[in-house]
Order: structure tokens, then sequence, then C-alpha cells
């Protein structure tokens, strides 16, 4: 195994470059088999009159080669998650293991050319992949530890805390997370947009939408204050 010969060959000494390596080796997989199979996949799916989507987008490699099919006319559409917008390989050391989702969150300029991604329309969907863990699953090392982290209640105040920091939108906000995930499996108008009837509205303050609770150890759940 590589790690073994990585890491007992001393080369690596530290959690934050076990990580570092963790990216390196599965990034270079993953971008291998992507730019070899994705225009026999974009073609198949063309053939069969399908769309191709392809989830967990975290790199900017990524982003560009789905670009280029997309332009080339080929019927593929894209999603990202909110730990790939708002985290990179800089956090490990305040968040440690924790942090462990597959694929791996990335670096700053992957992280970058997926909020351009976004505003470029080449990824449409922000999604939560919800994988939440009691607190003692989450309590290890890298390795012993199940990869995944919670989304569901996270993803709303951070794409909402990106508006007020001028990264898109609240359309855009909408369309990424209700109106394209509606369209893309066909149950749009019925679902995915808001109708606004007799002037009213759903406001609150941000900061007390969204509060964390604790049940039975578990972390991940939430209740909503004022909506």
């Amino acid at each position: 195994m590589i790690w073994d010969h990585v890491i007992r060959g001393g080369t690596i000494v530290t959690p934050q470059e076990v990580y570092e390596a963790d990216i390196y080796i599965r990034d270079g997989k993953i971008a291998a088999i992507s730019k070899r199979r994705l225009p026999g996949e974009a073609s198949n799916v063309a053939n069969l009159q399908k769309c191709l989507h392809i989830l967990h987008v975290s790199t900017g490699e990524a982003v560009d080669l789905i670009r280029q099919a997309q332009e080339q006319g080929y019927p593929i559409t894209a999603e990202t998650c909110p730990h790939y917008l708002f985290l990179s390989n800089e956090d490990f050391a305040a968040v440690g293991p924790a942090m462990k989702v597959y694929p791996p969150v990335k670096y700053k300029k992957d992280q970058e050319r997926l909020w351009k991604g976004i505003a470029e329309g080449v990824v449409s969907i922000v999604c939560s992949d919800h994988a939440p863990h009691t607190e003692q699953e989450k309590d290890g090392d890298l390795w012993s530890i199940p990869a995944g982290m919670c989304g569901v209640e996270t993803l709303a105040p951070l794409m909402l805390n990106a508006v007020s920091q001028n990264r898109l939108s609240l359309s855009q906000v909408a369309a990424v997370s209700s109106e394209n995930p509606a369209k893309q499996f066909g149950i749009f108008p019925q679902k995915g947009r808001t109708v606004m009837r007799d002037g009213q509205i759903v406001s609150g303050p941000i900061g007390r939408w969204i509060h964390p609770v604790r049940q039975e150890d578990a972390i991940g759940h939430a209740w909503c204050e004022q909506l």
C-alpha cells in the first residue's frame, strides 16, 4: 500500500500532511479516470437521449472538463456541496479528522473555481450530501472514522451568508438549491418555486433561522425558529 510506504518511511509526520497526501493520491486517480471516461460517458448518454448528472464536484479541473463537454453540446449537469464551497485543506488544522468526506475537501483554488462554475451556470445545483454521524463515530484518526458530514441544517444559512458576501444573489440561491433540482428531476413548477400570495413573505434574521441541537448524542439535527 502507498500509505504504508509513505507513513512508515517517515515522509509524513503531521495529521495535516496525512490529509494533504490523501488529497494528492485520490485527486490524481480521479482526475485520470475523469479525463479518460467523461467523453465516452457523455457520448453514450447523448445517444440514449439522456442527461449525465455528475455529483459531488470538488475540483476546479472537473468544472473545466464539465464546461468543455457542455460547450460541445453534451447533455451534462453538475452539482457541488457546501463543504467544497466553504472549506479547504487549510481548515483541516482547525476542524481535524471530522472534516473527512469523499471526495475530500480540496484547495482554495478549487473552491474559487467552484464558485465561478456556479456563476457561469456550469454547476447548476448545490446539495447537502447530508451524512450525519455521532460525535463518538467522528472521534478518531483520519483512517478509523467514517466519511461524511452534516449538511441539511447548514446549507441554507451558509448560502445566505454567501449572499451577504456578494458571492451570489438570492435568486441564484433559490435556483441552485430549489428551482434547478426541481427542473432536473421533472417536478417543476409543482416544486421548486415559491409563489407569493396576498403579500405574504417569509422573513427573519439570518443568524436566528437555524439552531443546532443535540439528541441522543447525535449531531446534525436542527430546528427553525422564525420561518
